[in-house]
């Protein structure tokens, strides 16, 4: 971890106990308090910040680059280091073969397509009352929404997930907080997926940042 960034996380960890209500942590930790905090499930750990700030019973990360954070593991922890996709069709199919999960942050690759697929494979193994997070999806500049990856702060257009699903799965509950840069959250109801048709996919991802910009109602936001 470089010094920046290294101070970049304390100052987030110092904020986040001055004004809670502004990260996504409070909200995931609100939703494990109101269903018995039993199973959390990270997709996207890295240094392991929310990870470790979340209180659950269980809790399984998955993340193809295990951190020096998340070398030792504490009571009730597990992590599997490889891709989300991996995980899905692998381990996690044992694992979530007799349990379920509460809640699920997904914040993984910031690719539209990644996170439709984490969301999707999330909404599988997910309690019928259970909610997904997803992280970052209010970008507020066209150069964070940029599909791309680069070395300056960067979002993604993982917005055009919740878009996509506001559409396409009229069953489940689909909204964003204005908090944190876009807190996503959807709760399936216990109601199984829709098939997307391939023709959706494409139309969604090929969104201009505009069509956020202009109305933020695309992804449910609510101010």
């Amino acid at each position: 971890m470089t010094a920046l960034s290294k101070l970049s996380l304390l100052l987030r960890r110092f904020r986040r106990r001055i004004r809670p209500k502004a990260y996504k942590e409070y909200y995931i930790q609100e939703a494990l308090d109101s269903l018995g905090r039993r199973v959390y499930l990270e997709i996207g750990v890295r240094l392991g910040d929310s990870f470790r700030y979340i209180k659950s019973r269980e809790k399984i990360g998955v993340d193809p680059c295990r951190t020096k954070p998340m070398l030792k593991l504490r009571s009730g922890e597990l992590f599997f280091e490889m891709t989300s996709d991996d995980f899905f069709r692998g381990p996690g199919v044992q694992l979530f073969a007799t349990k379920k999960v509460d809640v699920c942050l997904v914040d993984g690759l910031h690719s539209f397509g990644q996170a439709l697929a984490d969301v999707l494979n999330a909404a599988k193994v997910l309690r019928s009352d259970g909610v997904i997070v997803l992280d970052d999806v209010y970008p507020d500049t066209p150069d964070k929404a940029s599909p791309t990856a680069h070395g300056r702060a960067w979002n993604g257009d993982v917005w055009k997930t919740m878009a996509l699903l506001r559409f396409a799965q009229p069953d489940w509950e689909v909204y964003s907080l204005p908090a944190d840069e876009g807190v996503g959250i959807i709760k399936t109801h216990g109601c199984a997926a829709r098939a997307i048709a391939a023709e959706d996919v494409a139309r969604y991802g090929n969104l201009p940042y505009e069509a956020l910009a202009s109305d933020p109602a695309i992804i449910g936001l609510t101010r």
